[in-house]
């Protein structure tokens, strides 16, 4: 891989450049503070910005430095870059991060990430997330119309540095990872030419006197017609065995699955449930069939992607495909990979050879992926708050997902059949928490969790007029109000004014206010969420990771 030397004189600009992002956006604040805009609350009480801002300033996105930089890549064979669809919503965006993660690892090349992802929400107005961070109307940004028919405001995003949303010091202390702003530092090339939509520019990204070499993977043709994607697979390329009767009977009945891959239990049917799990892998082997490690998605389409829930799998050999294998032989600069290869994929993109490798990807979701520390502290108070609230008895929470959820008819219409949907599973979860005190608990299959989380067994059960607590987009008043009736509390309702200041002024967007709430409801003695939301998955995992027990959360 080439690299490049850097002289005083580009690291003088280096810190120019940083000491002119602190001084404009400390003139921005001030500009603003000084005006004193009027916010209107959801109270209807009028506030003036200085009143709710923190009084922290925004910094500049974490960079390390060249010869930082220079050390990490040193020990790869280069860069692996991906098109990140920045239009999605985070969780998504996270899925898409994690699977980056791994891809680069198993290529020895550092992954190069977004230097930043979109906030598509301000909890007061959009000048006041705009004296903080840039905005941009998302149409613009992301080359697209889908937003053109909202009302302006709702229109707008804003640019949000990587390590707001996640704990980027944790994540780079574990894995090779960069920024796009730091891969064009080290080409020589200026920061500002990142993308807005988080499309790898092949022109600008490339455009130096040594241009880093380049090859483009198009993401969904690594996995068309049937092809199989392990982590790794020795026999790639070995040409197949005769084909055997037990063969074509595994190959029939695996055509009229989606995916063409067996689960455990139809591999038994065809080779005999009576038999041993070793028994089986080894008839499969001898037929030309491979066994593999990968994770169940109770949605269909493999749209729950939180690795929780470990299964085996068998696929045939003809299809198999090793990541490691076929694309470790690419010996350009920058390995990208191009298109939308997040849909109807495997977490991680791809299946396993082997249980230890399974749970090394896990262990970079539950672990490995998580939040900043203030985000986590926040959600302590807000656990002690709703405790009192329920005077020490167990605590239930739902997600209510509607907005886009709407449109695409993926919740009930009508607002009131949403919650009775809810409802009953709420009903169902207190019974489930009176029995719970007699019974052994249990984990989620994960790694490093080594036993439950006991404190469920030293609260008692809920009442049946006890508040539950409430994440949702929903925007209506009517419907907010009717949620109330019913007994619902809002994390809003928990949190006094002062408390922003724990995670400081990343508070003011909605989107890391909802990493707030995830870590909250998180932590419940009962979650109730939807097996097809990004949101709930991200709960259930870290309720997994937390050692919460399965039958304390249920996707409907």
């Amino acid at each position: 891989m080439r690299t490049r030397a850097y002289g005083i004189p580009l690291l003088f600009k280096l810190h120019i450049h940083r000491l002119t992002l602190y001084l404009v956006t400390l003139v921005v604040v001030v500009c603003v503070l000084l005006k004193g805009y009027h916010l209107q609350r959801g109270s209807g009480a009028t506030v003036k910005v200085h009143d709710r801002l923190p009084a922290q300033l925004v910094i500049p996105a974490e960079q390390q430095s060249i010869p930082e930089l220079l050390r990490i890549t040193s020990q790869t064979r280069g860069f692996y870059a991906r098109d990140f669809p920045l239009y999605i919503g985070w969780n998504n965006i996270k899925y898409i991060i994690e699977s980056a993660i791994l891809q680069a690892e198993l290529l020895n090349r550092t992954a190069v990430l977004p230097s930043f992802v979109y906030a598509r929400g301000c909890v007061l107005t959009i000048a006041a997330c705009a004296a903080f961070l840039p905005m941009v109307n998302r149409n613009d940004a992301f080359r697209m119309d889908r937003w053109r028919h909202l009302p302006k405001d709702l229109q707008m995003a804003w640019k949000v540095p990587l390590e707001v949303m996640i704990n980027l010091s944790k994540l780079r202390n574990r894995h090779r990872i960069i920024l796009v702003s730091e891969y064009l530092r080290l080409q020589g090339l200026s920061p500002s030419l990142e993308t807005t939509n988080g499309h790898w520019d092949t022109l600008a990204y490339h455009n130096t006197s040594q241009p880093p070499s380049l090859y483009i993977l198009s993401g969904p043709e690594h996995d068309i017609g049937g092809r199989i994607v392990v982590d790794k697979y020795p026999e790639t390329g070995r040409p197949a065995k005769p084909r055997t009767p037990i063969f074509r009977e595994l190959e029939n009945f695996a055509h009229k699955l989606e995916d063409q891959a067996l689960n455990w239990a139809q591999v038994g049917q065809v080779l005999g449930r009576d038999k041993s799990r070793r028994q089986l892998e080894r008839e499969l082997l001898e037929n030309d069939w491979v066994p593999t490690y990968t994770f169940h998605s109770p949605a269909e389409s493999e749209m729950f992607k939180a690795p929780i829930f470990p299964i085996m799998q068998a696929v045939s050999r003809i299809r198999v495909r090793g990541w490691r294998e076929f694309y470790g032989r690419v010996t350009d600069d920058v390995f990208l990979m191009t298109g939308e290869v997040h849909l109807r994929r495997k977490p991680g993109g791809m299946r396993f050879l082997r249980k230890s490798d399974r749970d090394d990807f896990a262990r970079i979701v539950l672990h490995d992926m998580v939040y900043n520390d203030e985000i986590h502290e926040l959600a302590d108070i807000l656990e002690r708050r709703m405790r009192d609230r329920v005077e020490g008895r167990h605590f239930l929470a739902a997600h209510i997902r509607r907005d886009d959820f709407l449109r695409i008819s993926w919740s009930p219409k009508v607002f009131k059949d949403h919650w009775e949907r809810v409802d009953v599973e709420l009903k169902k979860a207190r019974q489930i928490l009176r029995d719970i005190r007699h019974q052994n608990l249990t984990t989620y299959d994960v790694p490093d969790v080594e036993k439950p989380d006991a404190g469920i067994l030293s609260r008692e059960p809920p009442l049946d007029n006890d508040p539950c607590l409430i994440m949702t987009d929903e925007r209506s008043s009517e419907d907010l109000d009717y949620l109330r009736a019913h007994g619902a509390i809002f994390v809003k309702d928990l949190l006094l004014p002062e408390e922003r200041h724990v995670v400081g002024w990343p508070m003011l967007l909605a989107d890391v206010f909802a990493l707030v709430e995830q870590s909250l409801v998180a932590r419940s003695d009962y979650f109730v969420g939807q097996k097809i939301s990004s949101l709930a998955a991200g709960v259930v995992a870290m309720r997994a990771a937390r050692g919460l027990d399965p039958q304390t959360a249920v996707l409907f």
